[in-house]
């Protein structure tokens, strides 16, 4: 097996907003890895789409086209219950942008 640091991986990403079969990119074929001990900074104007990329990354909001990998599986491999830290209701637990900052902030990647 081969031995990365990368934890989180953009395959071709695009990322911005559809319904149904209209879609609105924000970017295009974004490719990056965020490797292990890294500080990565993200910067950019107003409605450039840093908070789309956020979003997108955390698994609230899903990608257009391409891939997102969290330790080489795809994100959206991983279950809900995975993010969080109670049970599903529990005080502590919940979805969205705040159930994945504390999975990011208390999961030791190997």
């Amino acid at each position: 097996m081969l031995h990365t640091d990368t934890v989180l991986e953009g395959k071709n990403l695009t990322i911005g907003y559809g319904q149904g079969k209209k879609r609105n990119p924000v970017h295009r074929h974004l490719n990056f890895s965020l490797k292990k001990g890294e500080l990565t900074c993200l910067l950019g104007e107003n409605g450039s789409g840093k908070s789309t990329l956020l979003r997108t990354l955390s698994g609230t909001q899903a990608p257009l086209e391409g891939e997102l990998l969290l330790q080489g599986k795809p994100l959206s491999s991983y279950s809900e219950s995975r993010f969080l830290l109670t049970p599903k209701g529990g005080r502590g637990g919940g979805t969205g942008k705040a159930a994945a900052y504390r999975f990011f902030r208390t999961t030791h990647f190997a």
